[in-house]
C-alpha cells in the first residue's frame, strides 16, 4: 500500500472541543500516532487529565486500540483509528500494525512508564523526587484531607478564645452578620465551611502577596508576639483608612447640599421656581445633605440639568429668563463641580464599603490559616493542597532539564486533557515543561504536544480552573505563538439532530444577549472575551447522520421562585429534581434508554 502524505508536525496543537465531539478519540489518535512512528516513545510522553476515571478510560482506550490495530486484518472498531493514524504519520498500514504490536508489548511489560495519569499524581511524583531539594523530611506525613485539619484548627481556635484577642472581634462580626441575615448565631459549622477557602489557589496566591505587603525584609527576626502585633496593626490601620474614605464622601456631599440651599436662597429662588419643585435638582441636593452619595442620586432630570441651564425651568415660568441667568452663572457650575467630585468620591467610598464588608472575613481566614500551619508544624504534616505552591516556588527558579533529571525521563510530548479545569498555578508549573518541549522541536526530532479543552465548560469552575488560560492560550506562550495550531472539534457525534439544532439556536441568542449587556455594563474589551469563549458554540452533525431528525427537548419555566425560610420547605431545586425524575420515568416507559438522556 502506498504511503499517504503525513500532516506537517506542529509543536503544540490546541483542540477546542465541544460536548460529544470525539475528544477521547482525538487524544487516543494523537498518542497512538506517536507510538506508530516510534514504539518506544511512550517513555517520553506525558498525558494528564483530572480524574482517576478519565485516566483509566484513556489507558484502556489506548491499549485496546493498539490491540485492534495490531490484528491482521485490523479489527472493525479500530478502522477509524487506522485511517486517522495513516494520514497523520504517512506510514503504511503494515508498518502501523507492526509498531502497534511492539508498542503494546512494551507498555504491558513496562507499565510503570505508561504515563497517562492525573495532574495531581504527576506533581506528587515530581514532589517525591524533589524531596531533598525541597527540604522535606523522610518522616513527613502527607495529609490528603485538608478539611479535617481545618476543622480541627477552628475547634482549637474557638476553645482558646479570649475577649481581648483580635480574632474574637472577627468572629463576633461574623456572628452579627449572620443574625442580621436571620441566620443562626451558632457559626462554627459555617466558619469551617468558609475556612476551606484557605486551600484554594486564588487565596494562596493573594495571601502571599498580602503577607509580603505587611512584612519587610528582616521581620522574620521579630518574635511571634511582635509579628502578631504588626499583623493586627495593619488590619486596624487599613480599616481606619477605609472608614476615612467613607467619612470624606459623606462630609463632602453633606456640605455641598447645605451650601447649595444657601446659594439658591441668596438669589431669592424658591424650590418651586425650579423645574419639578421638590424633586429633580432640589431633591438631588437634599439627598446629598442627608449624606447620600451613591449613584442613584443622579436621575435623568439631574442629567438634563447638567446639559443645559434651560432645563432648570419650565417654559411657562414667568421668571424663566431671570432664573436661567442665575443658573448659568452660579447654580449650573456649582452642580457640575459637585457632581464631578461626588462621582469620584462615591467610587472610592463604595469600594471602601465593599472592602470593609469582607475585611473581617479576610482577617478570619488569616487566623484559620495560621492555626492550620501551626498544627501541621507540630504534627510534622504536609497538606496535599500545598503541593502546587511548593513546586511553584521551586520550579520558578529552575529549568526544565533539572526537573526531567529528577523524575528520570525527558518529556518530548505533553498532552493535557480538560485544560479548562487547569488553575493558574498548575499551568505555571506545567508551562516550564511544555515550553521546553516546544523549544526542542526540530525536523530530526519533532516534539508534538497537545491541549484539549472546552472554555464553555469552565463555568463550573471545577478545581479552581481559569477559563481565560484556554481562551488566550497563544498569549500565555508569548513568542511561541507561531508554533501553535488551533483546531476546533465542532462535530457532535453524541447528540441527536433536534438537540444539536436547539442548542445552536438557543446559545447563539443567549450569548449575543449577554455580550450586549456586558458591553453596556463593563465595556467592549471584557465582552469580547466572552464572545471569543463562545465563538465555537455552534456544532455540526456528522455527514449523513441517521439521527438528524431525532431527539427530544423540553423546557420548563418556574413560575414562582420560593423564598425558602423554613428548612423543611421544598426548594426550587427539589421541585426541579422531582420533575426531571418524572420525565425520565415517562421516557423510559416509552422505550428510551437511560444512557441517551
Amino acid at each position: 500500500m502506498a504511503k499517504t502524505q503525513p500532516l506537517p508536525p506542529t509543536p503544540l496543537t490546541v483542540y477546542k472541543a465541544s460536548a460529544g465531539s470525539g475528544k477521547t478519540f482525538t487524544l487516543a489518535v494523537e498518542y497512538i500516532s506517536l507510538l506508530a512512528a516510534n514504539p518506544e516513545s511512550y517513555r517520553n510522553i506525558l498525558a494528564v487529565t483530572f480524574t482517576n476515571k478519565a485516566t483509566e478510560e484513556m489507558k484502556l482506550r489506548i491499549l485496546s486500540q493498539l490491540y485492534g490495530l495490531a490484528q491482521i486484518p485490523v479489527l472493525k472498531e479500530s478502522e477509524d483509528y487506522m485511517d486517522k493514524i495513516r494520514k497523520k504519520t504517512g506510514l503504511d498500514e503494515s508498518v502501523i500494525q507492526n509498531h502497534a504490536r511492539k508498542a503494546l508489548h512494551y507498555l504491558i511489560n513496562d507499565y510503570t512508564h505508561f504515563h497517562v495519569e492525573t495532574i495531581d499524581s504527576f506533581f506528587q511524583r515530581v514532589l517525591r523526587n524533589l524531596a531533598r531539594e525541597l527540604e522535606l523530611t523522610p518522616n513527613l506525613r502527607l495529609e490528603l484531607n485538608d478539611g479535617d485539619v481545618e476543622s480541627m484548627a477552628i475547634d482549637q481556635m474557638v476553645e482558646s478564645l479570649k475577649h481581648d484577642d483580635a480574632i474574637f472581634k472577627s468572629i463576633m462580626h461574623y456572628i452579627y452578620e449572620n443574625m442580621d441575615n436571620d441566620k443562626s448565631w451558632n457559626v462554627i459549622n459555617q466558619m469551617k465551611k468558609f475556612g476551606l477557602q484557605i486551600f484554594k489557589d486564588q487565596y494562596k496566591e493573594k495571601s502571599e502577596e498580602f503577607y509580603d505587603m505587611i512584612f519587610n525584609d528582616g521581620d522574620d527576626k521579630l518574635s511571634e508576639t511582635e509579628r502578631e502585633k504588626k499583623w493586627n496593626k495593619y488590619f486596624d490601620d487599613f480599616d481606619n483608612l477605609l472608614k476615612s474614605k467613607i467619612t470624606k464622601a459623606k462630609l463632602y456631599v453633606k456640605s455641598r447640599g447645605e451650601e447649595y440651599i444657601k446659594l439658591r436662597d441668596s438669589f431669592r429662588i424658591e424650590p418651586k421656581d425650579i423645574k419639578q419643585g421638590d424633586r429633580g435638582v432640589n431633591l438631588y441636593f437634599e439627598k446629598l445633605k442627608k449624606e447620600i452619595y451613591t449613584n442613584d442620586v443622579l436621575t435623568k432630570t439631574v442629567q438634563d440639568c447638567l446639559d443645559s441651564a434651560d432645563n432648570w425651568v419650565t417654559k411657562t415660568n414667568k421668571k424663566a429668563s431671570q432664573i436661567i441667568d442665575v443658573v448659568s452663572s452660579h447654580l449650573l457650575p456649582y452642580l457640575i463641580d459637585t457632581e464631578k467630585n461626588r462621582k469620584k468620591l462615591a467610587k472610592e467610598a463604595y469600594s471602601a464599603e465593599l472592602t470593609r464588608r469582607h475585611l473581617h472575613d479576610l482577617r478570619l481566614l488569616t487566623f484559620v490559616e495560621r492555626e492550620v500551619r501551626r498544627l501541621n508544624d507540630d504534627a510534622n504534616r504536609f497538606l496535599l493542597s500545598d503541593t502546587q505552591h511548593l513546586l511553584k516556588s521551586f520550579i520558578d527558579g529552575n529549568d526544565a532539564p533539572f526537573i526531567y533529571e529528577k523524575i528520570g525521563s525527558q518529556l518530548s510530548h505533553i498532552m493535557i486533557d480538560e485544560f479548562q479545569d487547569t488553575s493558574k498555578i498548575q499551568w505555571g508549573n506545567f508551562k516550564v515543561l511544555l515550553e521546553d518541549c516546544m523549544d526542542r522541536n526540530d525536523d530530526k526530532n519533532p516534539t508534538r504536544s497537545l491541549i484539549v479543552g472546552d472554555v464553555k465548560q469552565s463555568i463550573y469552575r471545577w478545581r479552581n480552573g481559569d477559563w481565560r488560560l484556554l481562551n488566550d492560550i497563544k498569549k500565555q506562550l508569548g513568542n511561541r505563538q507561531k508554533m501553535i495550531q488551533e483546531e476546533p472539534l465542532d462535530t457532535n457525534y453524541r447528540s441527536c439532530g433536534r438537540v444539536i439544532r436547539f442548542n445552536n439556536n438557543f446559545f447563539h441568542e443567549v450569548v449575543d444577549n449577554e455580550v450586549r449587556q456586558l458591553e453596556n455594563a463593563i465595556g467592549k474589551l471584557q465582552s469580547e472575551q466572552l464572545k471569543k469563549a463562545y465563538n465555537d458554540v455552534e456544532q455540526k452533525m456528522p455527514d449523513k447522520s441517521k439521527l438528524s431528525d431525532k431527539g427530544y427537548v423540553r423546557i420548563v419555566l418556574l413560575k414562582n421562585k420560593k423564598d425558602q425560610k423554613n428548612e423543611n420547605e421544598k426548594s426550587d431545586n427539589d421541585y426541579i429534581l422531582e420533575d426531571i425524575a418524572k420525565q425520565m420515568q415517562s421516557l423510559i416507559l416509552l422505550g428510551a434508554r437511560q444512557s441517551d438522556m
